[in-house]
């Protein structure tokens, strides 16, 4: 509630008329919640866009000591492990409801502040008029 005061004394215009539609804005643009909640996000959808990748392949060099004039001295191996079958598709699934989950409560925070601010606007318009 502190912003939303700090907001109104911003946008008050002195001895002028506040719209509702400014007001709100500037209470959506100077709240650091939203901009935490766009960060979320951002990050949501970053991840659903590079979810389920193939799991990196794996170089495995060994060498015994003293031993590299001999023949089975030294080894090479290269693994790949592959996912069993619908677990990359369910982790972008997954990735992409959280994305969609994350895009739901930054909209559900910013009608929460457009609420307080339309209610902090109706009791300045009722003080003022």
């Amino acid at each position: 509630m502190p912003l939303l005061v700090f907001a109104l004394a911003l946008a008050a215009p002195p001895g002028g008329t506040l719209e509702l539609s400014a007001f709100t804005r500037d209470v959506l643009a100077v709240n650091p919640e939203a901009a935490g909640a766009e960060a979320t996000m951002e990050r949501a959808r970053a991840r659903a866009a590079a979810a389920a990748p193939w799991p990196d392949p794996m170089l495995d060099v060994g060498v015994a000591p003293m031993s590299l004039a001999q023949m089975p001295g030294w080894s090479v191996d290269l693994k790949q492990e592959l996912p069993l079958w619908g677990t990359r598709a369910a982790g972008r699934e997954m990735a992409q409801a959280d994305a969609r989950a994350a895009a739901a409560q930054l909209e559900m925070m910013r009608l929460d502040l457009a609420n307080m601010a339309a209610m902090a606007w109706v009791d300045w318009y009722t003080v003022h008029r």
